[in-house]
């Protein structure tokens, strides 16, 4: 297939053409790896930085665990077991015993007291009661008038124990000081019960144990009752710890690790008396060690990053202006005493455009011996353009593809040449004659929408731009270049698809059913019907449980109702909670069967994702014989049957 002749001088639009695609297919393929490594690095460094810090978060959270057990342990033998030993020494004293007989003085009991209190700080006051209300304490202070031991804390959980025991902390009859009781019970030589010894504790040993202790930033250490209740902690101020402790501390697992609401918490087993000991931290401060690293890797991947796409930009700008000045050089050349130059030297792609373009217009300005030559390099610049030329006669008679024109109809260079006509490309060959009215209007053809036929059969959309020629044989012609726009119309179409859908239920819209109802109207041959469906309470289910779950329930119902429909039947959404079953060819029984059908298959039925029944479904019924009614009749008809089935519901309900 010969290529139309060029004229003498520069050819300007065949080399611009091909100079914009050539660049393009050059340039996307390294910027596309470069974005993509400089993307993949990205993910690797945060990745890895994630890692990390995983690592020493799990790390941090064992070190935190074994710290609490070690913990418990050092409250358990440095002060729950001193003051327990200290407790059955004295509840075991001869000077005790021979006092509650009445043989000993109450100085020598004191002094012994006194010593005990010597040796354990924190205890606040040492006593012992009767059975017969009496008390005798040290320090000595004055008691309140009417003060009965018998009904403090201390003395009933004395009673019951036969062994040192400790009392929940309660506040102190004389000062008012929080304390906690160790206990035992008081028997005389014949093992009968006679009273109660009790020592007050503060708590204030194991505080200072608990401040002395190093954690992470943000992080307290709390002594608990066995029901989640606060004894004693390393930081008073820490009130959201504590909370979050006392949750953790009353589940059914409490000597385990837990992470709640960003918390790390780890609770030691029970000691001897019940108490357990939880250390609490925040998640991210146990990972404080890896941020130096973390802010020093993420900076350099920043600016890593900044500097590719700093050097992307660059690389851009510098080859737009190169296209630029060769673009212009194109423009300058049409003038046939425009001298040649060199614009670009080395091996890129300019420079080969440069010395191609250079070439061929030295031959076509040597002589017309050069014609030829000239010719196979348009040729070469037409072949290899990534849009589809051709060439034809006004007769239909081809006489040039390139290439790109082939492979888009599937023709290899001799099944092109084959070719007799241009109309066999023609999915509906009057579309050449309408092409052809426009040419001999406009005198041009621009972006003509037309589908053509591939060799194996298949449409495709294209856009047509042609202008007339003189073809080299004689007689008139026109040549121009295809593109494929088969995505454009694809699109088009999925846009026309989503105008007439609803976005949620993907069933057919209000605009879908206006013209589906007038083509069954238009077109039934017998009766037709059309089910208005409201849902029953599904304002009440939105209330309820949300809107999300009033949009499963109104999908879980277009589910329904659509498996229940014949094949030919249309379901509709027609807004809010109203659907609309427009049923072709079909009477009365058959509509009140799909009726039937629907509340059927919502019988029983939950919403999807929510543990909810279904709202049922009151329906407005019409049915109509050919050319009996208007679109608009019908539906207002519907409309008022289904709200005078909803009102004789609600006068039937009680």
């Amino acid at each position: 297939m010969p290529l139309a002749p060029a004229s003498h001088g520069t050819p300007k639009h065949g080399a611009r053409a091909a100079l914009t695609p050539l660049l393009s297919q050059r340039s996307v393929l390294p910027l596309a790896l470069v974005l993509a490594a400089l993307a993949t690095l990205l993910v690797v460094g945060y990745t890895s930085l994630e890692t990390g810090r995983q690592a020493v978060l799990r790390d941090q959270e064992a070190s935190m665990a074994e710290l609490c057990e070690s913990l418990a342990h050092s409250v358990e033998r440095l002060w729950l077991e001193p003051h327990a030993a200290a407790l059955e020494r004295l509840a075991a004293s001869p000077v005790l015993r021979r006092r509650i007989s009445g043989s000993a003085g109450q100085d020598e009991l004191f002094a012994e007291w006194a010593a005990a209190m010597n040796v354990l700080p924190d205890v606040y006051f040492i006593y012992y009661g009767l059975e017969d209300g009496s008390i005798e304490h040290y320090p000595p202070l004055d008691l309140p008038p009417g003060f009965d031991p018998r009904l403090r804390p201390w003395y009933a959980e004395g009673k019951a124990s036969v062994s040192a025991a400790w009392t929940n902390p309660y506040a102190e009859i004389i000062t008012g000081e929080s304390v906690s009781s160790a206990v035992r019970s008081l028997a005389n030589d014949a093992g009968a019960v006679v009273g109660v010894f009790s020592m007050d504790v503060t708590l204030s040993g194991i505080q200072d144990i608990l401040r002395r202790l190093s954690l992470p930033f943000g992080g307290a250490c709390y002594l608990m009752q066995a029901n989640g209740a606060l004894l004693a902690s390393s930081d008073a101020e820490a009130s959201q710890l504590s909370r979050i402790v006392q949750l953790c501390v009353q589940q059914p697992q409490a000597d385990a690790s837990h992470v709640h609401e960003g918390v790390y918490v780890t609770i030691s087993g029970a000691l001897s008396n019940g108490w357990r000991l939880a250390l609490a931290a925040p998640q991210r401060s146990l990972g404080a060690s890896l941020d130096p690293i973390r802010s020093l890797v993420s900076l350099s991947l920043i600016a890593f990053a900044a500097c590719s796409v700093a050097a992307i930009v660059v690389m851009g700008v510098l080859t737009e202006k190169r296209t630029a000045r060769l673009s212009a050089y194109f423009d300058a050349m049409a003038d046939p005493s425009a001298p040649l130059r060199t614009l670009f030297t080395g091996s890129d792609e300019y420079a080969a455009l440069n010395a191609r373009f250079n070439d061929a217009v030295s031959r076509a300005r040597a002589s017309e011996a050069d014609r030829l030559e000239k010719e196979r390099v348009y040729r070469r610049l037409f072949e290899n353009a990534p849009i589809g030329f051709f060439v034809t006669g006004v007769d239909g008679c081809i006489s040039y593809f390139n290439q790109r024109l082939g492979k888009l109809l599937d023709y290899t260079p001799e099944q092109a040449a084959a070719l007799k006509n241009v109309s066999i490309i023609y999915a509906n060959p009057a579309d050449r004659a309408r092409m052809l009215s426009v040419l001999k209007a406009t005198g041009t053809v621009t972006d003509f929408h037309v589908r053509l036929k591939t060799r194996l059969g298949h449409v495709v959309w294209t856009s047509m731009n042609a202008v007339p020629i003189d073809l080299p044989e004689g007689g008139k012609g026109l040549a121009g270049f295809i593109t494929d726009i088969s995505g454009l119309v694809s699109e088009r179409d999925r846009q026309a698809v989503l105008a007439a859908t609803d976005p949620l239920t993907g069933l057919a819209n209000r605009r879908s059913l206006e013209s589906a109802l007038a083509a069954c109207i238009r077109s039934a041959t017998g009766s037709c019907a059309l089910i208005l469906l409201d849902l029953d309470g599904f304002k009440e289910l939105n209330d309820t449980l949300g809107h999300e779950a009033g949009d499963a329930a109104l999908r879980t119902f277009a589910a329904l109702v659509k498996g229940v429909l014949r094949k030919n039947d249309l379901l509709v959404r027609y807004g809010g909670d109203e659907f609309v079953v427009l049923l072709p060819e079909a009477g009365p029984k058959q509509a009140r069967d799909a009726a039937a059908r629907i509340s059927e298959a919502l019988a029983g039925a939950r919403v999807h994702g929510y543990d909810a029944p279904m709202p049922g479904v009151s329906s407005g019924l019409v049915t109509w014989k050919a050319g009996q009614r208007l679109p608009e009749d019908v539906l207002k008809l519907a409309d008022k049957r289904l709200y005078t089935t909803k009102r004789s519901r609600k006068k039937d309900s009680p």
